[in-house]
């Protein structure tokens, strides 16, 4: 039996643009939404200036604009705002991440827009807020994971100096979510015939994301946290405390691994058996025989469990983990990621373009039984421009005439 497309037959108007608003509407396109990606005549999305270039396509643009159309269209011109609101009455979803009031000075806000098709899901990026003080920031990925508080729990004790992520989260979550929220009005538009508004942002993103840190200040206001006498605990702490001992462990090859016992592991069922004396140095020792004292004493259990490991190859601790069945990993290098085989069939996808060949890039980050993934190349800058515009109804002349007027 053929697998289908899941979003077959949807139709995406793409204002959006770098990498947060592409993220959302890539996720659509992969799963078979016609997704139109509109963009300015000079230029087009900064994207495409970004290296390293492969058959002269920038790798960063084709990795978010894969599986889309790109049309030019100039909207701060009459015309060209008349053929948007032509292509909303087409549409079933537009998505934008200008800064707030942007489309509504362009005359494409969504009381406009909702005018001409009333179906219409309308999805609006957000730095900080759409409301409100922080409306009008200015902000990026590095800006709202610093107002969010996850530079703080990125793996540096207070006082020292704040860490980013070591990618985008902020950005490729939130395009996560607003696809989610966009898949989720498009089944509520089933029930009801009626499209409605999305408003996501990078900053509510990284809350969300910081949502069990921040209700558990709200339980206690962080006596918790002063009670095992440490002003930082890193999130995997504050999760499940009592997982410890867990941590990452240096090998004698120098690799890391990373391990976690279950609790209950250590409380009821224990292992299959306790490899490198855990249960002698750790768990049966009156120091640490708690949950309580295990929280309490993290460093010094610290200590043992780094002594324990940094004698042993990391296949070695890994090999013997997995047999016990205590929940392990290797601390893995991205070349390890890229050229591990078990991954390729499902993680990546090869795609061919005309101009650079094929391009090795990520699939989506699930399976659908009966379902298919659509597997294009990014497209160039304008290039489905005539063919979007025939299908609006215009001739090549007035395509010429557009074009000479710098609307596309």
């Amino acid at each position: 039996m053929e697998k289908i497309l899941p979003l077959q037959g949807v139709r995406v108007l793409d204002f959006t643009r770098v990498l947060a608003g592409p993220n959302a509407t890539l996720v659509l396109g992969t799963m078979g939404a016609e997704v139109i990606k509109i963009e300015h005549p000079i230029g087009g999305d900064k994207y495409r200036l970004y290296p390293p270039f492969v058959g002269g396509k920038s790798l960063p643009f084709f990795f978010l604009n894969k599986n889309k159309k790109s049309m030019t269209l100039n909207l701060k011109s009459e015309k060209g705002r008349e053929i948007a609101l032509k292509l909303v009455e087409r549409c079933d979803v537009l998505v934008e991440n200008f800064r707030p009031g942007v489309m509504v000075k362009l005359g494409l806000g969504y009381e406009d827009v909702s005018k001409v098709n009333p179906k219409i899901i309308y999805c609006s990026f957000a730095s900080f807020a759409h409301q409100g003080p922080y409306a009008n920031r200015p902000g990026f990925d590095l800006t709202a994971s610093a107002e969010g508080g996850l530079m703080t729990l990125a793996g540096s004790p207070a006082g020292s100096r704040p860490q980013r992520a070591g990618f985008a989260a902020a950005d490729q979550i939130c395009g996560y979510f607003a696809a989610m929220a966009i898949m989720a009005a498009l089944l509520a538009r089933e029930k009801t015939g009626k499209g409605q508004k999305i408003e996501v942002s990078l900053l509510r993103t990284i809350i969300d994301l910081m949502g069990w840190p921040i209700t558990l200040y709200w339980f206690d206001k962080g006596e918790f946290i002063r009670s095992i006498g440490q002003d930082f605990v890193p999130l995997e702490d504050l999760l499940i405390t009592v997982t410890r001992p867990s941590g990452v462990y240096k090998c004698a090859d120098g690799r890391w691994v990373a391990v976690v016992i279950d609790p209950e592991q250590i409380e009821i069922k224990g292992p299959k058996h306790w490899p490198f004396e855990i249960d002698k140095k750790i768990l049966n020792n009156p120091l640490f025989d708690t949950p309580e004292k295990r929280v309490q004493r993290q460093k010094e259990m610290e200590t043992i469990m780094s002594d324990i490991f940094k004698d042993k190859r990391s296949d070695e601790v890994i090999k013997e983990l997995i047999s016990a069945g205590i929940a392990c990993g290797l601390v893995r290098t991205i070349e390890d990621i890229a050229s591990n085989p078990w991954q390729m069939r499902e993680f990546w996808v090869d795609i061919y373009d005309p101009d650079a060949g094929n391009i090795r890039t990520m699939a989506l980050p699930w399976w659908l039984s009966e379902s298919d993934e659509q597997r294009l190349p990014a497209p160039s800058l304008g290039q489905h421009t005539a063919e979007v515009l025939k299908e609006l109804g215009y001739n090549e002349e007035e395509i010429e005439e557009l074009r000479k007027e710098g609307v596309i």
